[in-house]
Parts: structure tokens; sequence; C-alpha cells
């Protein structure tokens, strides 16, 4: 649980999470943050590092480099979830920017969603575009339920760039949140320790604070590389794994849950098959024979 420590909505916090993320990343993220910092002392970068192979040489390099910065080196790695918490209980603000080692900030955006919470105090979470390396419009949000249904309708909206809370939920990768609210859930829930965090945040956000607002807003940007990784079973029984443990702990039928996940992926194939992409046929053929053996979940 999240202590009740006192903030002060004068400044924005920063949290970077690493582990093994590449130096010259690292240092990317920082730079930007800094060539962009428009609130001048009342912003503050907490580097927490998940015991990566290099912790102190990180550590050195942060302090050398950065000294204004704070770094909290973590003694195992807990995953996505354990290190913001971590970060987060050692922010000094109010309002809290999470910002994945591989994102770079385009333009100054502090003071902009500082105002945006100030003037809205039902605001518990904001996120603004993402562009790739390209500069390229990329998925800002994903969808909230793993349904037929709500594929359709994200899919509408992602072409719209539309963002509504009842269907979709922000990206992890660069976004604000408040403190209090995000204390008052409890955080993180630290047995998700990779994929499913956002969606996680989301719905504990609203189930905790029904009215609560949760927005994006597009005339901001941040830079996140797109890169095309190799398909595996691994990765997506995590992801699934973080989903079914999700819609469990929110009091959802189990077995209607795998059933809508099936029809889901199921609708990918229609989806993938209209659009010729075989080898996405294939890999969700795979995951669905992965749900559908008993011994998996």
């Amino acid at each position: 649980m999240f202590p009740n420590t006192q903030t002060t909505k004068d400044g924005v916090s920063v949290v970077l999470l690493t582990y093994n993320s590449p130096l010259e990343l690292i240092k990317k993220c920082i730079d930007s943050i800094l060539l962009h910092n428009d609130i001048a002392e009342s912003l503050e970068i907490i580097v927490v590092d998940n015991n990566s192979d290099n912790q102190a040489d990180l550590q050195e390099f942060i302090h050398t480099k950065y000294p204004q910065s704070i770094f909290v080196p973590n003694s195992i790695n807990g995953g996505y979830g354990a290190g913001n918490n971590l970060g987060i209980k050692h922010a000094t603000y109010e309002h809290i920017l999470l910002i994945n080692p591989d994102v770079e900030l385009l333009e100054p955006i502090f003071s902009w969603a500082k105002e945006k919470f100030d003037s809205d105090s039902k605001l518990n979470i904001f996120g603004f575009q993402q562009v790739n390396q390209y500069n390229k419009k990329t998925h800002s949000f994903i969808q909230r339920r793993l349904t037929r249904k709500d594929f359709i309708i994200n899919q509408f909206l992602q072409k719209m760039n539309i963002f509504n809370p009842k269907y979709s939920i922000i990206s992890g990768a660069c976004f604000f949140l408040r403190k209090s609210s995000f204390g008052a859930i409890g955080g993180y829930d630290e047995k998700i320790f990779l994929y499913g965090e956002e969606r996680y945040l989301h719905e504990t956000m609203l189930a905790k604070f029904p009215d609560c607002h949760i927005k994006m807003d597009f005339a901001k940007s941040y830079k996140h590389p797109i890169t095309d990784r190799a398909f595996s079973l691994k990765p997506a029984k995590l992801a699934l794994d973080s989903y079914f443990y999700l819609t469990k702990k929110l009091g959802r039928n189990a077995e209607q849950v795998k059933k809508e996940v099936i029809n889901y992926h199921k609708a990918l194939i229609s989806f993938y098959s209209f659009k010729k992409k075989k080898q996405e046929v294939v890999n969700n053929r795979s995951i669905i024979e992965m749900i559908e053996n008993p011994q998996n979940f």
C-alpha cells in the first residue's frame, strides 16, 4: 500500500523505469525531458532501475551526468508495476509523468499537462499523441476489452483519432497521472509482472472513482519507436495471464471472458485474412489453441 506522503501541486515528477535499457536510450530520454522542461526547478526526475546487470555503472552515470535527478536502485526485478510503484512513492509532486526509457519528448508538455489537472479536479489519467521514429502517428490508445465489439469500435476510433475511455485505454509508454488517486487504488498490482498494467490502472481507477475523468489531448506528441518483434506465444500468454487475472479480480465470469477472448481472436483472423496477412492469421490461430488448452488457463 502507498504511504500517506505529503505532496505538492507546484510541479511534476517524472518516473523513468529501466531494466537493462541501453545507456544511449536513457540519455536521449532524459536529455529530451530537460530540453523541454518549461517549469524550471519544479520538475523532478526519478530514475528507477529494476536490478539491471549494470546497475552500479548506471547509478554512477546518472549521479555524474544528471546530479539533480534521483536514482532509486531496486534489489530485484519485480516487473513494470512494482518498479513504477517504487518510483511514484519517491515522488515529491502530485502530478506524475510515467515514461519508458525509449521515449523522447518532442516539445514542452509539463505546464500544459499541469494546467489540465489544475482545471479539472476529476482528471486522474491524461495522455497525448504517440508518434513513431518516422514522426507518423501511431496507436496512442488500445482497446479496453478483448471482445469483437471493442475491436470493431476501436478500429473506428483509431482511424478518427478519437479517445473514448468507455472503449479504450491510454498507452502506457508515456502518460500523466494524479499521485493521490493512484495511491488511493493501492498503485499497480505487483502480481502483474508485465503486460496489462495500463488496463489494470484504467479499470481500477474507474472502479474506485466512477465519475473520474480519463482524457487524451492530441495537440502535443512524444516519440516512441515501433519495432517489429517476432511472434512468440510466451509474451502472448503473459499478456493473457494478466488479462484473465484482472477480469477475475473485477468479478467477471472466467468462462465468459475466455469465450470473449477466443471470439476476439477469431475476429482478428477474419480481419487479417481480408488484409491477406497470412502470418498474423497463423499467429492468432496459435493463440486460440493455447487458450483452449485447459492446462494453460
